[in-house]
């Protein structure tokens, strides 16, 4: 999305009229490109994982060495995702399936490492959402059938009929009835997984791949980068494939992803050379200036997630500062060799920033809202100032002032960007610290006009 007209704002006419519009959209506005689906999904999985490891151990679920081992391993899986989107911030075809095989196993391990709970969690509808999501991600990655997922999704809107059941006049469930329905999730749960164990193979990424080989050895023959025998022994090797893919599919039993791997990594293969008989196999080098570009987004990401209250102001500091110190690393490394980064280093910086770009993913997955953020600030400080004007606490002139002082506020804030026009987490948090301030100095006075005796 484009950022438009912000720096425009700035004509005073036009400053008071246009900042609660500014102040509500900045987010949007100011927005990132949206993560890819594949990206998306497996980010999900990860945070559902990480959820699901919380609910063990609140429950007692699994012992303190177990827990230990499944966050290792699922630090693995992020490790192995920042380094693949090093390259070009995306996944590829056989990297989503790497990434999502890696997660079966897991997922697969903690089920049977899982023991009957010994107590109930603090939040028995955080349980059933976390459950339905995993069943909605499987949906998504064709892991399950939407027969299963049909007869899975009824089972689990049976549970949610206790649940309402079991609430008291406040909305409460008590101890014993919230360890009965959390039992009969857990029995959902693995039935879920065998399901999903079961399901067919997901071979739409796979079709997309030969696709896309096809096409390329289509632009190989328009460009004369490819001879007549080599197109035919290339067509030859992809109707082999082929035929082997059939073989497989028609074994009986759906494929386990291993085999899918398998036949994507087969895929990959046959791409390479592909590129190689083209004499087009040399990949693109990433330099310097890509990782100033992706601190630059993800640096932008971080100011939106405090404007719409993803981020709390603390953990928007944390994140702001964890970046500080990559640059601060790659001005050390430079400083070394006279301003330049090595091949390697670039590559290793740009996996650290994707490392921190998953643990923000993480950290912000399917979670409410941290708190109203700026945005919500804003609208918050004008409710605050039409209720203190309706009271006549505060006069017609006093209010314009403040609703001015806002909009000049929100009009500098938006003007202070990086070299490329972006949004910066240093700006959304002076931003807060003087909405914060201007709203607690508003309390104030207002609290001090109501006590005060009328003449």
């Amino acid at each position: 999305m484009k950022v438009t007209g912000l720096r425009k704002l700035a004509a005073p006419m036009l400053s008071l009229s246009l900042s609660l519009s500014l102040s509500l959209g900045l987010a949007a506005l100011v927005g990132v490109p949206a993560l890819a689906a594949a990206d998306r999904n497996v980010d999900a999985r990860q945070g559902t994982m990480q959820a699901r490891l919380r609910d063990a151990m609140e429950a007692g679920r699994l012992t303190d060495a177990k827990l230990h081992e499944m966050k290792q391993e699922l630090q693995k899986v992020a490790d192995q995702e920042a380094i693949f989107k090093s390259k070009d911030g995306e996944l590829s075809t056989l990297e989503t399936m790497q990434l999502h095989t890696m997660l079966d196993k897991l997922n697969k391990e903690l089920e049977s490492a899982l023991t009957e709970r010994t107590g109930a969690s603090v939040d028995v509808e955080a349980v059933r959402n976390q459950l339905s999501q995993r069943m909605m991600d499987a949906l998504e990655s064709k892991r399950l059938t939407q027969e299963k997922f049909d007869r899975f999704h009824a089972d689990l809107m049976s549970i949610d009929k206790q649940i309402a059941a079991a609430k008291n006049a406040g909305g409460q469930i008590a101890t014993n009835d919230q360890m009965r329905i959390e039992l009969e999730l857990d029995n959902l749960s693995q039935r879920f997984l065998s399901g999903e164990r079961e399901g067919l193979a997901d071979l739409s990424l796979i079709d997309k791949r030969k696709e896309e080989l096809r096409t390329m050895i289509r632009q190989g023959v328009a460009r004369g980068h490819l001879t007549e025998d080599e197109v035919d022994d290339l067509r030859q090797q992809l109707y082999n494939y082929d035929a082997k893919e059939e073989r497989m599919t028609k074994m009986g039993r759906p494929l386990t992803s291993d085999e899918q791997l398998a036949m994507a990594l087969e895929l990959e293969r046959f791409g390479a050379e592909i590129r190689a008989r083209m004499d087009n196999g040399v990949d693109i080098k990433i330099t310097a200036r890509t990782i100033d570009h992706r601190k630059a987004a993800l640096d932008q990401t971080f100011a939106n997630a405090l404007f719409g209250g993803d981020l709390t102001v603390a953990e928007a500091k944390e994140f702001k500062d964890n970046l500080d110190q990559i640059t601060v690393t790659e001005n050390a490394l430079k400083s070394q060799n006279n301003g330049q980064l090595s091949q390697e280093q670039i590559e290793d910086i740009l996996i650290t920033v994707e490392k921190l770009k998953g643990k923000f993913s993480r950290l912000t997955f399917n979670r409410n809202k941290a708190w109203t953020g700026v945005d919500g600030l804003v609208i918050s400080i004008r409710d605050q100032i039409a209720q203190a004007t309706q009271a006549r606490l505060l006069s017609a002139q006093e209010n314009d002032d403040l609703q001015s002082k806002i909009a000049d506020i929100l009009v500098a804030k938006s003007n202070e960007r990086n070299a490329q026009g972006l949004a910066t987490t240093d700006a959304a948090l002076k931003l807060a610290a003087e909405l914060t301030a201007l709203s607690d100095q508003l309390t104030h006075e207002i609290a001090a006009k109501s006590t005060k005796p009328k003449a």
